[in-house]
């Protein structure tokens, strides 16, 4: 089985609507269990969660044993390195948080990008190796930086219009800060800054990404015209879920 599935990559800059569940644990099994309840990416968080670079390939692997989820990576940080092995491990896109510049977006692009094609990747086909895939060069993840502080927000069109930049991830918390807010209700300074940002990946024709906690906010932000949508976290659905099964047992109201 090719670890490229040549047909989310396609779908997704076609226009399709994708939902996501956000892994912040490092559980195989909630990994398997996600992508076999139908959402359409699974993203393994290596910034603010529990994974980390040893467990990308052993959740990876889960991912795809449970259904068709694409596989997603959030390095935890603009690094040549993580982003780099999140790419040989076989991630379908790679998300990269608080690029705070143009340039940070270019050392990005370049860290997926093989010198043939003006990057700066280095060669490493073990993962193909390993599950017969073909070592080639041709396809790279697709590259969603984050927008989420003021730096990035203020070269926001700057970073869309570069080739190689396939979408924009909003996080709305970390850019709630940079507008002088904070995470919470949704101020207006952070709402119209959402605005901005989806308006401006619209224009250039790229994939507007945006980071939700429930499917209730996940489905204002289809309407918003977001199509790459965080749609829940496995802890925060776990402990909901978890919290209304005792609730229940115990006949509370």
């Amino acid at each position: 089985m090719a670890h490229f599935r040549t047909s989310h990559l396609e779908a997704l800059r076609g226009g399709s609507v994708y939902h996501g569940m956000w892994l912040g644990s490092d559980s195989a099994d909630l990994a398997r269990l996600s992508s076999s309840v139908g959402y359409d990416y699974v993203c393994i968080d290596m910034q603010h969660g529990f994974a980390r670079a040893g467990d990308v390939v052993r959740l990876s692997d889960a991912i795809r044993s449970g259904g068709d989820a694409m596989v997603v990576v959030r390095v935890p940080e603009n690094d040549f390195t993580l982003i780099g092995m999140a790419a040989d491990a076989g991630a379908e896109a790679v998300i990269v948080p608080l690029i705070d510049s143009v340039e940070d977006a270019r050392r990005a692009v370049a860290a997926l990008r093989y010198p043939d094609a003006g990057g700066t990747r280095s060669w490493g086909p073990n993962n193909a190796f390993m599950t017969g895939d073909e070592p080639g060069c041709a396809s790279r993840p697709l590259l969603l930086p984050m927008i989420e502080t003021a730096g990035g927000l203020a070269a926001v069109e700057e970073i869309a219009a570069l080739d190689g930049v396939d979408g924009l991830y909003i996080g709305p918390s970390d850019l709630s800060f940079a507008v002088g807010s904070r995470p919470g209700p949704e101020e207006q300074a952070t709402t119209e800054a959402i605005a901005r940002v989806l308006a401006v990946t619209q224009e250039h024709g790229k994939i507007p990404a945006v980071h939700t906690g429930n499917g209730e906010q996940a489905r204002m932000r289809r309407e918003q015209g977001f199509t790459f949508i965080t749609t829940s976290s496995d802890t925060g659905a776990a402990r909901a879920a978890f919290a209304a099964d005792l609730a229940a047992g115990r006949g509370a109201e």
